[in-house]
Order: structure tokens, then C-alpha cells, then sequence
């Protein structure tokens, strides 16, 4: 019931908002005509950059190390776009979908992994015992049992892709109008709310079913044993690593080059944009870490778990830019204006679905027997909390908080439309003095960003093998 409370206050109210402020819908014929243009050049755009993102998470799944690909998921796409113009590409289309593949290739990969992990090696055994080769066991077998993780990696590349409004914006140069950056100007710009609730009904509409396609995914991955991955044949890891070499190249052709001498002010403007951020972020991950955890535990009890993952997921399947608009528009009706407060309300949501999923998969680990053993011997549900689920979650707990921390404090689609006059969070900055052609600081305080992900992954990583003596 509480999932269901939060889908409704972090989606279905700000939609409601929304489409209460369009109605009635009146749009002109030029209007829909450019609606379906818009629409028509997103799909094929996003497109693109899903099944590429597909094809290219099956090789790094294959090949590298989930902490590699979760440091670079939690690298901001505002420093991803800045680093594919420093590669010297032409602000444009192209740009903007590498742009894309390269922030959503390791969500894809991840997904992959997962699936890779839980493969069916009795079936597989038992196929080559009967004499199957090795291309008739991956179209039987292993194929049939990737294919859903292929489907949600393919759809959660295709929907950030498709209401995507910072990597068009910055790589694209405004050069390729998308159903992302059409819903910025009709709610922003033009006032057309009417134009805007079209095509955020679509993406919601997508979304659901993605967020549903997640939580199946989690669901397996929490019913099978987990294995290590296969060994990849050497043509796969060397593709794998010429990927990741690929992947490598951009945030390093930003971040090394001509950096500004000694300290001015706006540097320490930025500093203590820094922190600023950095305490947005805490605030944020505390909450969402306890109350994902709290979720997690839940989705354990009740008999239809899937129902509460669609519900925690759906934020994190709708692109953050629309996500930032919703709830600028929900707080300008609500009388919330931005600033800090907006962007904690607005980063909550998708926080939470990290927090979520984070500690689902690590509460696996938690074996049902422990569970059933404190029941009968009389443990209440606080005890239960107190001596078994907190102790033994712990990790998790530490995971959690430290991931979505680090995703907080990059991140820049939401927070440009919930900040304040010049962005509350380093992220934002560094877009805006980007956009002024401070090339030079932006490379410097990038480094920050960039590092922070990893700093995060490697302590996370550390703290969740610690236990406690």
C-alpha cells in the first residue's frame, strides 16, 4: 500500500497535475503534425542507441567486472556529453547518441550480467551430453534465457533516449528536437501544456511496463543461484575491452588537457557548490537507502512482490529530465518554489529505486531459514529487525547509501529544472559555465565528478565484504 502511496505522489500526481492544466486538449493541426515528427525522429534515434547499447552490454558483461560498470553508470551525462564534444565531434545528432550509448551501456551490461550469472548449466550440460553444438545450445538454451534481460536493457536505453533532454541539448547542440526537449519548451518555454502531456503520457506509458520488466528481473535473479560468469571466447573479451577502452576515451579527453592556473573565485563559487551537493546528496541517500531497504524487506513477505517493484521502479524508468519537470511543474502548482527542497523532493524518487533494487539483490544473501527459525522460536517483528535483518544487511544498507549518494551527486537532468537561479548542485554549474565556454574549469571540477563514482564503487565494495568482529 505505501509503494503504491509514492507511485501516486511521485508520478501519478504531478501526470494529474499536468494533464489537469492541458485540459481541455486543443492542438492545432501543425501542432500534432510536429508532435509526430518529433515523436517519429525520437523512435528512430532511441532506437539506435538501445539495440546498440544491447549488443555492445553483451560484450562488457561478458568481459568486465561489475565494479568497473557500476562506477561508470554513476558517472554524471552532463560530463558524458561535455566529453564526447571534447573528442571533437560536431554537436548533433551523432553526438547525442553516443552520448546515450555511453551512458547507458553499463545499466545494459549489469542487466546482462545478472542473467549471465543464473544461467541453466544442468540444461546446458545436458544438451552437449545429447550432442548439441555450441550454436544449437545458444539458440535452444541460452539464448530464450537472456532474452528478457535483453528486453530490459534494450527498453531502459530506448526511454532515457527517447525523453532525453541534456545529452541532445549539450552534445546534440539543440541541433535534433526530441519528444524530451518538445516537453521542456511547451512547459517552460511556449506554456502549450497540452503539447507536453502528449508525449509524457507516452513515455509514462513505457515506462510502466519497463519498471515491470526490472522487477521480473530482479525477481529470477533473487530465485536462482548465482554463479560467476562464463569465460568468454578471446574474439568476445578482446571486443569486450576495445568497448571499455571506447567507454574510457571520453571522460579522459575531458578531463586531461588545459586546467585553469591556481584558484579564482569561481572556483570557490564551485567549491562550495560542491558541498552544497554533497549535502543534498546525504539528506537524499539516507532517506532513500532506509526507506528502499524497508521496501525490499517487504517485497520479501507479501505474496505478490512484483506489484511494489513496478510501483518503487517506475521513477527510475522514466528519464530524469521529465522526472525534473513533473515535479517543477507539481511544486510551481503545490506553491513549492525550486531551490534545495524542490530538488530533494525530485531526486527521491529515482533514489529510491536505487536504494530498492540495491538492497534486494544484496538481501539475497539472507537465507529464508534463518527467517522461519527466529519466528518459531517466538522473535517479534522488531526483534527480527533488530537481531537478524539489520545485522546481516548491513552491507547492503552501506552499499545502498554509498551508490546512491555518488548517483546523486552527479546528477544534472533533474536538478536543471528543480534548482534554483544557478543550479544548487555542481552538476548543474558546471553545465551552465560550460554553455558560457569555460571549457577550462568545467575539465578541472569534471575530475571531481569523475572520481567520486569510483571513490564511491571502491568503498562500497570494501565496506560490503566488512563484518563485524
Amino acid at each position: 500500500m505505501i509503494a503504491f502511496v509514492w507511485l501516486t505522489l511521485v508520478v501519478l500526481l504531478p501526470l494529474g497535475l499536468l494533464v489537469d492544466a492541458a485540459w481541455p486538449f486543443e492542438l492545432r493541426g501543425v501542432e500534432r503534425a510536429a508532435i509526430a515528427r518529433v515523436l517519429l525522429r525520437g523512435l528512430g534515434l532511441s532506437a539506435i542507441a538501445a539495440i546498440l547499447s544491447g549488443a555492445l552490454g553483451l560484450l562488457l558483461a561478458q568481459t568486465v567486472t561489475p565494479v568497473v560498470l557500476l562506477a561508470l553508470l554513476l558517472v554524471s551525462r552532463s560530463v558524458v556529453a561535455h566529453a564526447v564534444l571534447a573528442l571533437g565531434l560536431t554537436p548533433g545528432s551523432l553526438a547525442a547518441v553516443v552520448t546515450l550509448i555511453i551512458d547507458v551501456l553499463p545499466f545494459a551490461a549489469l542487466v546482462l550480467g545478472l542473467r549471465l550469472r543464473t544461467r541453466p548449466l544442468a540444461l546446458i550440460e545436458a544438451a552437449r551430453d545429447l550432442g548439441a553444438g555450441p550454436l544449437a545450445r545458444a539458440r535452444e538454451i541460452e539464448w530464450p534465457h537472456l532474452r528478457p534481460a535483453m528486453l530490459v536493457a534494450c527498453t531502459w536505453a530506448f526511454l532515457q533516449g527517447l525523453g532525453d533532454e541534456l545529452a541532445f541539448e549539450i552534445a546534440g547542440g539543440g541541433h535534433a528536437y526530441t519528444p524530451g526537449l518538445l516537453i521542456r519548451d511547451a512547459l517552460i518555454r511556449e506554456q502549450a501544456p497540452a503539447r507536453a502531456a502528449v508525449c509524457v503520457v507516452v513515455l509514462i506509458a513505457l515506462a510502466l511496463p519497463c519498471a515491470w520488466l526490472i522487477t521480473r528481473e530482479l525477481t529470477a535473479a533473487q530465485r536462482s543461484d548465482w554463479r560467476e560468469v562464463p569465460a568468454a571466447p578471446a574474439w568476445v573479451r578482446v571486443a569486450g575491452h576495445s568497448v571499455l577502452a571506447l567507454l574510457l576515451i571520453a571522460p579522459v579527453a575531458l578531463v586531461v588537457g588545459e586546467h585553469p592556473v591556481g584558484l579564482g573565485p569561481t572556483d570557490r563559487l564551485l567549491a562550495g557548490l560542491f558541498v552544497r551537493s554533497l549535502g543534498i546528496a546525504g539528506v537524499v541517500a539516507a532517506l532513500a537507502t532506509s526507506a528502499g531497504f524497508g521496501l525490499a524487506l517487504a517485497s520479501r513477505q507479501v505474496p505478490h512482490p512484483a506489484w511494489i517493484g513496478v510501483a518503487v521502479l517506475a521513477p527510475l524508468a522514466i528519464p530524469p529530465s521529465i522526472h525534473g519537470l513533473l515535479t517543477l511543474g507539481a511544486g510551481t502548482a503545490l506553491g513549492l518554489a525550486p531551490g534545495p527542497t524542490l530538488t530533494v523532493v525530485a531526486m527521491l524518487g529515482p533514489a529510491l529505486a536505487l536504494g530498492f533494487v540495491t538492497a534486494r539483490l544484496m538481501t539475497v544473501v539472507i537465507p529464508r531459514a534463518l527467517i522461519d527459525a527466529a519466528i518459531d522460536l517466538g522473535a517479534s517483528v522488531g526483534e527480527r529487525l533488530r537481531l537478524v535483518w539489520l545485522p546481516l544487511a548491513r552491507p547492503a544498507l552501506i552499499v545502498a547509501g554509498v551508490l546512491t549518494l555518488a548517483w546523486v551527486l552527479g546528477q544534472a537532468a533533474i536538478p536543471a529544472f528543480t534548482s534554483g537561479p544557478g543550479g544548487d548542485t555542481l552538476a548543474v554549474a558546471l553545465t551552465i559555465h560550460a554553455r558560457a565556454g569555460s571549457i577550462a574549469l568545467v575539465r578541472r571540477w569534471s575530475l571531481v565528478l569523475v572520481l567520486v563514482p569510483v571513490l564511491a564503487v571502491l568503498t562500497a565494495r570494501a565496506l560490503a565484504r566488512w563484518r563485524p568482529q
